[in-house]
């Protein structure tokens, strides 16, 4: 989602298609269209709950903190969970974030 409105902002910025207030002569932006936004927030509320789904194994602040990455930067998380659950076939909910981590730091 985040990454969606930033490619908008910088294509607005670099782009000569901007309109002018008449009474102040400021150049202002063009506004992003309804319709990308409401796509943007379904793809966002979509893939918050597939995380949400795939971390019911997890403790409530961890399930929290992947559901919000997920939904901010919903891109990011996709290309993850294609890699890792459609390509690799992981399952989705057998592998606890935490044990990972204390796994990892007793090597």
């Amino acid at each position: 989602m985040l990454e969606l409105f930033t490619v908008f902002k910088t294509a607005e910025f670099f782009s000569e298609k901007n309109t002018v207030n008449n009474e102040s002569n400021i150049i202002l932006p063009d506004p992003i269209p309804i319709s990308w936004i409401i796509i943007v927030f379904i793809i966002g509320f979509g893939t918050a709950y597939i995380a949400y789904s795939c971390n019911e194994a997890e403790t409530p602040a961890t399930r929290a903190v992947v559901t919000l990455f997920a939904f901010l930067f919903s891109g990011i998380y996709l290309i993850y969970y294609f890699i890792i659950y459609v390509i690799f076939n992981k399952d989705c909910s057998g592998r606890r974030i935490n044990n990972v981590i204390r796994n990892s730091i007793r090597k």
